[in-house]
């Protein structure tokens, strides 16, 4: 008997509908559909924003497989492609050379080559430190919160952002390694990769554990790879995957002493294995909660041994973190309890904003014999969710990937060449969500462009500046029900009050509609996508702490902060209202305005959003009440 399937046999079998297991995650991982939407929008906005062709971006990590796990971070892959990277060789089109002899398997040093012509200087070898630093001097945030994290430049708010920049290795070199590669599940991938010559590996400023004290050695990554991996599973051993996930967060990763030991990397790694082991055909909805615990079970083997090896490279052992060493028995027990997985594991985890209402439901059920009242819930949701049109879940798909999308780091000109591409982009799109999509994308720049030409007038007094701003505010009136608001601030700024107000008004009307009656619009069988967007986007407002773009009763909070001051779109309509009335003299309309931003933070809605928002948001009823006491 293997040591796996001993394990397997003392920890016995639990008893658990495998079909209500699966159901259950059709609510937590959601649909295919919706997976497939999801992924489609995401690579659609990548090729929007690498317009200038000098960096490639990948969303790396869950949310770039398919997942939308609240706790998980938004991981951005910069990949530098002007300088591509030769393995122990030299290339005409590389910059850089690779050195892997003598270095710690899956480390290199890199060397940047200087020429003058064809006629090679000098080798540079890359520091690690040196190359973050240099990465970190030209964001474009102007954030005082953004700080290190391993390789990654990384900001905490308003969701967790980890950026990191690589060197790509050239296609030559990696088709080399992948014709190399023996593999039973994924050939398919392996042989588009080499076909197109797609570049899949890169060399990340991460060392190892021990043995590099000049911080000289860089990680070969195989990211970009295995997501290409992650994208060919079936639905079932995608969502085992998810489950497993989720499970290493709930169970490990919020356990103070387990804290920062195993991670999601290694789950997928513990997956690959199983995947080589277990025939295709064991992956079925009635099998999922065997996948499951074959999984836990490889993983539990490899802690036990103190040795998972890295998938691509078998001789890099994934387990020489000393902490994970330090809290390997802790680590055992937990997972040996994983093993005994019950479903009400599931009811604490929800994997977007827009299933949170499931959350809850569940959540209040969780007593000793609520289990079955709570699987019933969750049942009666996905009932609800079947009657939807065809095209909810590629809506819905539309809908997470907007959420997780960062922009406001553009800078005019990369704005000006996203624009382009997405004018090129539309005259060749044919499927109706995916024009919406870019047009909603338009008008997010075009909000950026009004930022940056206000910014410019506020420094050299231009007009055509304002006016710049002004028409672009006045396209962005579009993006959700709230995006009055931001043309509303600028004719605030200007002194025109009394338009503000009116253009204020309708977005308090548009906001308690949007509320109301943004799903009973997409059920209509001649839906406008558009209209149905702009009643569900989410409903904040923000204010950049590197622009000037604000009230001057905020100054304070925005640019004495470390980060960008964010708001419940209500809360701030009422407080924009406030200040109109106040210059106005009108103080009756400014009492009822402080009473609305009081009463807006009862609204349901407010629940899905960031702790930091809620704050923000009675900070502004703070400054209205003591601004109307003088």
């Amino acid at each position: 008997m293997s040591d796996e399937e001993q394990l397997l046999k003392e920890n016995g079998t639990v008893n658990i509908n495998a079909i209500h297991l699966w159901k259950l995650l059709h609510d937590v991982i959601n649909s295919e559909e919706h997976v497939r939407a999801y992924r489609e929008y995401l690579e659609l906005y990548l090729k929007i924003k690498c317009a200038n062709k000098t960096e490639r971006h990948y969303f790396s990590g869950s949310r770039g497989e398919g997942f939308q796990f609240s706790f998980s971070d938004i991981d951005i892959l910069h990949s530098l492609i002007k300088d591509y990277v030769a393995i122990d060789t030299m290339h005409k089109e590389c910059n850089v050379i690779a050195i892997q002899n003598k270095f710690q398997p899956g480390y290199c040093v890199l060397l940047y080559i200087r020429r003058s012509g064809s006629t090679v200087l000098s080798y540079d070898c890359i520091e690690r430190s040196t190359f973050l630093e240099e990465r970190k001097s030209v964001s474009k945030n102007g954030r005082s919160d953004e700080y290190f994290h391993g390789p990654c430049n990384s900001l905490k708010y308003p969701n967790a952002l980890d950026r990191c920049s690589a060197f790509p290795i050239h296609p030559d070199f990696s088709n080399k390694f992948l014709q190399s590669f023996s593999t039973k599940f994924w050939n398919n991938v392996k042989s588009k990769v080499i076909n197109e010559s797609v570049g899949v590996m890169h060399c990340v400023a991460k060392g190892p554990e021990m043995g590099d004290d000049y911080g000289i050695q860089w990680l070969i990554s195989f990211s970009v790879l295995e997501q290409h991996i992650v994208h060919s599973l079936n639905l079932v051993q995608f969502c085992c995957y998810g489950l497993m996930t989720i499970l290493l967060h709930s169970k490990i990763d919020s356990c103070a002493e387990t804290h920062d030991t195993l991670s999601s990397y290694h789950i997928k790694t513990t997956l690959f294995h199983v995947l080589e082991d277990i025939h295709p055909n064991f992956w079925i909805p009635r099998n999922i909660f065997y996948c499951l615990r074959v999984c836990i079970t490889r993983l539990l083997l490899f802690v036990m041994k103190g040795y998972c090896p890295n998938y691509f490279k078998p001789e890099c052992n994934l387990l020489l973190k000393l902490k994970i060493k330090d809290k390997r028995g802790e680590i055992v027990k937990k997972l040996q309890r994983l093993l005994k997985f019950e479903i009400l594991d599931l009811c604490f985890c929800t994997s977007s904003n827009n299933r949170l209402f499931i959350s809850k439901q569940l959540r209040a059920n969780l007593t000793d014999d609520g289990c079955k009242k709570s699987i019933a819930c969750v049942l009666d949701v996905i009932k609800e969710l079947s009657k939807m049109p065809p095209n909810f879940f590629s809506f819905s798909g539309l809908y997470s990937a907007l959420l997780i999308m960062t922009g406001y780091e553009y800078e005019y000109y990369e704005c000006i060449d996203c624009i382009l591409m997405i004018f090129h982009l539309l005259q060749l799109e044919k499927d109706d969500l995916k024009t919406v999509f870019l047009r909603h994308v338009f008008l997010l720049l075009m909000r950026r462009i009004g930022v940056i030409m206000y910014d410019n007038f506020l420094i050299s007094g231009r007009k055509h500046y304002l006016l710049s701003a002004e028409v672009a505010f006045m396209l962005v009136q579009k993006v959700g029900a709230s995006g009055a608001v931001y043309l509303a601030t600028l004719w605030f700024c200007l002194g025109k009050y009394t338009r503000s107000i009116s253009l204020l008004i309708g977005v308090v009307i548009k906001i308690a509609y949007s509320t109301k009656n943004a799903h009973s619009e997409f059920s209509k069988s001649d839906c406008d996508f558009m209209r149905c967007l702009s009643l569900a986007y989410p409903h904040r407002i923000i204010l950049y702490i590197s622009s000037n773009f604000f009230p001057k009763d905020l100054k304070e909070e925005v640019q004495n902060g470390v980060v960008d001051f964010m708001m419940f779109d209500s809360s701030y309509v009422l407080f924009l209202l406030f200040l109109c009335y106040f210059e106005l003299n009108e103080i009756k309309n400014c009492i009822v305005c402080i009473q609305g931003i009081q009463l807006s933070f009862n609204e349901d809605c407010f629940e899905i959003l960031h702790e930091s928002i809620r704050h923000n948001s009675k900070r502004l009823h703070e400054i209205a009440t003591k601004k109307m006491h003088f």
